[in-house]
């Protein structure tokens, strides 16, 4: 299991033993904490992600690396001033955004652009997201309430 606390983000295994750093976050320029929100796992890639508040930014960590450096996949300050929630697919990466009356937006995770599209606003304010892969459906077999 991985979490994140004042700047740090830390791994275990799930019974809480063997308990190690993978990353430690550092300060802003204005001696803030970085801090780490909505940690996603993305196994096929063996990735972490994560939101930053502090730095306006998309970042991973590649954990088949061997210093578990952290990359930014995008920093922009319009998509990340109140980042909250992060899933990921097979393609993109999903986070919510609180302001300006919340969004959801998403980036392609290959693509090695900058092209952010924002899928739904007006959420006012999202928190978690999970992303559900397959087709929807509305004919309720994939609704808990009716």
């Amino acid at each position: 299991m991985y979490w994140s606390a004042e700047g740090v983000i830390e791994r275990s295994v799930l019974d809480g033993s063997n308990r190690s750093v993978v990353a430690e976050l550092g300060v802003t320029l204005f001696g803030d904490t970085i801090d780490a929100k909505g940690l996603t796992l993305d196994v096929p890639m063996n990735r972490i992600y994560f939101v930053s508040f502090h730095e306006y930014s998309l970042f991973y960590i590649d954990l088949g690396s061997e210093n578990y450096t952290v990359q930014t996949l995008i920093q922009s300050f319009w998509h990340f001033y109140f980042p909250y929630g992060i899933a990921v697919d097979d393609e993109y990466v999903y986070w919510t955004e609180r302001f300006a009356y919340g969004y959801v937006f998403r980036l392609n995770k290959t693509a090695n652009d900058d092209f952010v599209e924002a899928l739904i606003q007006g959420t006012y304010d999202p928190r978690g997201i999970a992303v559900k892969k397959g087709k929807f459906s509305r004919d309720g077999r994939y609704l808990l309430f009716k």
